[in-house]
């Protein structure tokens, strides 16, 4: 490989490690990072034996487990930086990848489109798998096609081994190994001397995943991930919304939209242009498949995937746009890198790139200075500089696990949970306000306010503006008067909080310093 080559790689790579970088620990930590740092806490033994109760497998939080012994927990940029470096990772994996099956142009292209992808940088800043669903899922795939390809023995093992990575990442790991066997399938008449290889592979992936196996049925008697919304049309439509300029929570501002406008058509041509136009690629080898097969393999990577999601999301919803689709998030950069470097115009190239860069910086500067992942970190540190070692918490939508991660005084104040779940996740009745759930969630939340209550204690209720939390407002203006709250402005992601409200018994004086209404946060 000529040096320039290494030269282009080292920089485009010294572009990701910024990007992933900077501002790493700026935001608040959300509730999805909360639960993981405390999933990690929880030891290996732990995280094995609770996989029937989490929805998602155990093996970032495993990771993270070993990597917090390491780093430390007492800050945000210490907690995200193991997702950073998983995310710059992917930067050369994909030029090698690329440059193998299409050749060294469409490499380089397809690393800078990861490196300056906002959403890759959003879950490469983000304390959660999905930087490593996405590192795993090429890492399977680009072991697969060389294992077809050249028959080695360390090819099929790497295979075996990152296949199985995958899968105890993220549920949807399943689909590519699917997608995989398609694959084999549609080329079996050059891949047919591979097929005793093959099978003891997908023997040895499937004995592995036993225990994921069991789990997957123990979820689906728990209704694991009510949230999640059934799949419709506007899942296909935002895919490539995400997966050009678009991040996870992200509103469509002003400038992001001029960055859609721009992004949008360039990969809609580059798109085209690499699945309809054949050129000789440019790594000038013999290989077993042809270039229409190769371009099959990258295909089937991105659509089948994608689809057994959404079928499969037909009959239970599993499926999320913008997060769970960063498993086949490399297949779209492979095939836009591709693309760009079927262009033989240097010029109109070079215009297309740039185009590309001017709109994710555009939606990056969005990224890092308007979006705001969370509020917890305020509400927390709000929290702990008013509240008295008497008063009573009360915790709405899961918010206690970012309270509990930056609470720092030398005491544990009392703190309730509505409605009172031990799992990580609201049930179906609470998301659904259900008649009988609310009554009897309210009606244990009352009782314990009264156990734990003093003389002078005060309440402060998290509020987050929901049917469930609302019933409970109003249940609690029943016993006690609201004299005082403060407002937040919400983060983007899920339960966030947008109030504190603070209750008072009716024969209790109020603090000198608490006002009707306090300002905004």
């Amino acid at each position: 490989m000529k040096k320039y080559i290494f030269l282009l790689l080292f920089l485009i790579i010294l572009i990701g490690v910024f990007f992933r970088i900077y501002r790493l620990g700026e935001q608040s930590l959300w509730l999805d990072e909360a639960r993981s740092f405390q999933r990690a806490n929880q030891g290996i033994h732990a995280l094995w034996v609770n996989q029937p109760k989490e929805s998602n497998p155990p093996l970032y939080d495993i990771l993270f487990h070993f990597y917090l012994r390491i780093s430390g927990k007492n800050n945000e940029f210490a907690l995200r930086f193991l997702s950073a470096l998983i995310g710059i990772l992917l930067i050369p994996l994909i030029f090698f990848t690329g440059k193998h099956i299409f050749g060294v142009k469409a490499g380089l292209i397809s690393a800078l489109i990861v490196a300056i992808s906002p959403q890759h940088i959003y879950y490469s800043q983000d304390a959660k798998m999905y930087a490593l669903l996405a590192l795993l899922s090429l890492a399977s795939f680009s072991s697969y096609y060389l294992a077809l390809e050249k028959n080695g023995y360390l090819h099929w093992a790497s295979y075996i081994i990152t296949t199985i990575a995958l899968i105890y990442t993220h549920n949807m790991g399943i689909f590519l190994f699917l997608a995989q066997v398609f694959i084999f399938a549609t080329l079996f008449k050059k891949v047919h001397t591979r097929r005793w290889n093959f099978l003891i592979s997908c023997l040895s992936i499937a004995i592995f995943l036993l225990p994921r196996i069991f789990s997957w049925f123990a979820l689906i008697s728990i209704d694991a991930n009510p949230w999640i919304q059934p799949v419709s049309f506007k899942d296909i439509i935002y895919t490539p919304y995400y997966f050009s300029v678009l991040s996870w929570g992200m509103q469509i501002t002003y400038l992001v939209s001029i960055a859609l406008v721009i992004a949008l058509p360039i990969y809609s041509f580059v798109f085209l242009r690499g699945i309809f136009t054949r050129n000789k690629n440019d790594n000038g080898k013999e290989t077993l498949f042809t270039e229409f097969d190769k371009l099959k393999f990258v295909l089937i990577y991105l659509l089948v995937p994608f689809i057994l999601a959404l079928l499969v999301s037909l009959k239970r919803p599993i499926y999320v746009v913008g997060r769970y689709d960063m498993f086949i998030f490399p297949a779209f950069c492979l095939i836009s890198g591709m693309g760009l470097a079927k262009i033989k115009q240097a010029n109109l190239r070079v215009i297309l790139l740039a185009g590309i860069v001017i709109a994710s910086v555009l939606s990056l500067h969005d990224y890092y200075y308007v979006f705001r992942k969370s509020n917890d970190r305020k509400v927390a540190n709000y929290l702990q500089s008013h509240i008295n070692r008497d008063d009573i918490l009360i915790f709405t939508d899961l918010s206690a696990y970012s309270f509990n991660y930056y609470w720092r005084q030398d005491y544990q104040p009392a703190m309730i949970s509505f409605p009172m779940v031990d799992d990580g996740w609201l049930p179906r009745q609470a998301l659904e306000c259900n008649d009988a759930y609310v009554n009897n969630e309210i009606r244990k939340t009352v009782g314990r306010i009264k156990e734990m209550q003093k003389d002078n204690s005060l309440i402060w209720l998290m509020f987050n503006d929901i049917p469930i939390n609302r019933r409970l407002v109003a249940e609690l203006k029943r016993d006690y008067i609201l004299k005082g709250t403060v407002d937040f402005i919400p983060g983007r992601n899920k339960n966030q909080i947008s109030e504190v409200l603070i209750f008072k018994s009716r024969t209790q004086s109020l603090p000198d310093w608490l006002p009707e209404k306090l300002l905004t946060r």
